[in-house]
């Protein structure tokens, strides 16, 4: 279990309870756990602390494992009897050096992905208007889908390619989500399995079944090329009247430079970037989530 600071340094409401975790058959010797990681983010209040305890749940005697940590580290692991229980021990005063072992997961994964932003796609070049940034998560593969990891970085204009180097993601299967500044948000169709300190790749471009709900636009037919939707310039997952407003505001206007209203990437607000939203607008497309 952990659990959060009560604001007196003690701890105050659980926060995450594991399921049930078998220990080693007993050998005379020590025997330790096998590590346990938490596939979940977790709050934790700036300056506050977090507790980490465990409880009994056989027959069987279970004991602290006996540590020559010196000096123990102070009010930051406890254990007790109960979870639901007042007896709690504080490892530093306690009788018997017992610690538990608590690290932060580096996951040192690369995830390779190919995207094309619909808007920059140029029928004449076969390349996009501009490279540029964008965001990846990743998504617990179950609901409500909690964001596990996110990262930035750029997609290539020439090969649609781009490379995220994640800190959090384990052995398990995610979401990958992509948010560009313009782009109707775009989920994997399923979720892909990760490995810690391997290399992942995924390519959205293929076909349209490689989006969520099949959430992508034909851009290039030979080969064939699939990009996420453009024209959600302020982000909140419909393309849509408020998007075209902004846009033909921005026009009128002569608005210049990297802006969420530049829909295909030419650095000017214009005619051409209206007429991407509208069309898009008329389709009313919106983001598809599980």
């Amino acid at each position: 279990m952990i659990y959060a600071d009560n604001g007196l340094s003690k701890p105050g409401s659980l926060i995450y309870k594991s399921p049930n975790l078998l220990t080693p058959a007993g050998t005379g010797s020590v025997v330790t756990l096998p590590p346990y990681t938490i596939d979940t983010l977790l709050t934790v209040q700036p300056g506050k602390r977090f507790f980490v305890g465990y409880r009994q749940t056989s027959v069987n005697s279970l004991k602290a494992a006996f540590q020559n940590e010196v000096p123990i580290r102070d009010s930051s692991f406890f254990f007790t009897t109960s979870d639901t229980g007042n007896v709690w021990y504080d490892f530093s005063d306690s009788s018997k050096n017992s610690k538990i072992d608590i690290a932060a997961v580096v996951s040192n994964s690369e995830l390779k992905i190919n995207y094309i932003i619909e808007g920059f796609y140029n029928d004449g070049t076969g390349l996009l208007n501009m490279k540029d940034t964008v965001r990846v998560y990743l998504r617990n593969s179950v609901s409500p889908y909690p964001i596990i990891d996110s990262v930035k970085g750029i997609i290539d204009s020439v090969n649609f390619k781009g490379s995220f180097l994640l800190k959090r993601a384990v052995m398990d299967p995610y979401f990958i989500e992509i948010k560009h500044r313009n782009t109707i948000v775009t989920w994997s169709k399923n979720p892909v399995y990760f490995t810690i300190g391997d290399k992942t790749s995924y390519n959205f471009t293929t076909s349209e079944t490689q989006a969520y709900g099949n959430n992508m636009i034909l851009v290039n037919t030979s080969p064939a090329r699939y990009a996420g939707y453009s024209g959600d310039v302020n982000q909140n997952g419909f393309i849509d009247l408020t998007d075209l407003i902004a846009i033909s505001n921005n026009a009128s206007n002569f608005v210049t430079g990297y802006v969420n209203t530049d829909v295909d990437g030419d650095n000017i607000t214009d005619l051409t970037d209206v007429i991407i939203c509208y069309n898009n607008s008329t389709m009313f497309v919106s983001k598809i989530t599980p």
